[in-house]
């Protein structure tokens, strides 16, 4: 899968939340199952302005085989979701 083609796939994934959200490309992280992306609010990836950073929306990974995408929730970073990913990958 191309990050072209993940790109895709999370646009779709948050869509669902409403137009007033998008992916932070430029924190996108490739790794060799997936990517792994978080989303804001547009108001907040504009200004990068602590106030307009909307609390909630989880990092998420479109793994690069197309199964479905992985959600931790919140609490998590980008390092901890990829990681937790990877051993999960482990068991199948």
């Amino acid at each position: 899968m191309t990050l072209d083609e993940a790109i895709k796939i999370a646009n779709e994934y948050i869509a669902d939340a409403g137009d007033k959200y998008a992916l932070d490309l430029g924190q996108v992280i490739e790794f060799d199952k997936g990517f792994c992306f978080t989303w804001n609010s547009k108001k907040y990836l504009r200004t990068r302005d602590q106030e307009d950073i909307v609390l909630g929306p989880s990092n998420f990974i479109v793994p690069k085989d197309g199964s479905d995408i992985f959600c931790l929730g919140s609490a998590y970073d980008m390092e901890e979701l990829i990681e937790e990913f990877k051993e999960q990958m482990k068991g199948q």
